[in-house]
């Protein structure tokens, strides 16, 4: 597995657990962390990183999955 395929899958993984802090817990972990660092669109720098990574990692499953076919 390349480096840039680990990267990605911790990427979206860490996206995933964002969520599910979200959704159980109420907790955004990216609005907190762009309230301390104020750098304007951080929030959605972070959330389109999250969202291509998992693009990534969908496309790159499916080729895996034909390939073994």
């Amino acid at each position: 597995m390349k480096k840039f395929d680990i990267f990605q899958i911790s990427l979206a993984s860490i996206g995933a657990i964002n969520w599910g802090f979200v959704a159980f817990l109420r907790i955004n972990l990216v609005e907190l962390l762009c309230k301390y660092i104020p750098v304007p669109y951080l929030n959605m720098a972070i959330y389109a990183l999250v969202a291509l990574s998992g693009i990534y990692c969908l496309i790159s499953l499916f080729l895996k999955c034909e390939m073994s076919n």
